[in-house]
């Protein structure tokens, strides 16, 4: 009896963790997860803002090092990027925005495309300038996902969005 008992529960605990539509399993998150599509679309549109009220004084490293959102890896690689190319040209620097990888981007931020799971891809569009595309690569690290590379920073040169 205890043996039934142990397997109905098992069962019961199994159909609550996964819902099966067609051929595909769905895996159901707790309700407190954030997900990857809401972390890559909140993270750009907070750059958005902050590039919106730009401050001389408050410079893109020290804004992304205090991001939570964002690798390690990701803040290491912006950070060498950046201070390299201050280093070979002082005035100029890089000459265009490395998360963006653009000189422009769209003013009014950006909204979820696609989602890309086998590489942990998101695209996201500009709101008010559609042509204007961007693949975020997720990484997930202790149940959290978090941004590994966006714009010229950890993303492969066949990943970016042609411009």
């Amino acid at each position: 009896m205890k043996k039934i008992f142990i397997i109905l529960i098992l069962a019961v605990i199994g159909c609550k963790s996964s819902i099966s539509e067609g051929e595909k399993t769905v895996i159901k998150q707790p309700k407190n997860t954030v997900t990857a599509q809401k972390v890559a679309v909140d993270f750009i549109n907070n750059y958005v803002a902050y590039c919106n009220n730009y401050s001389a004084d408050y410079d893109l490293i020290k804004y992304i090092l205090k991001q939570p959102n964002v690798t390690q890896n990701f803040k290491t690689e912006l950070k060498s990027l950046v201070t390299e190319a201050k280093k070979n040209d002082p005035i100029v620097g890089l000459g265009f925005d490395p998360i963006f990888d653009a000189q422009d981007y769209p003013y009014k931020g950006f909204q979820l495309a696609t989602t890309h799971p086998k590489n942990n891809l998101i695209t996201v569009v500009g709101i008010d300038w559609s042509d204007f595309k961007l693949n975020i690569k997720m990484k997930q690290k202790n149940g959290a996902w978090l941004v590994d590379g966006v714009g010229v920073i950890n993303i492969l040169e066949k990943e970016r969005i042609e411009r």
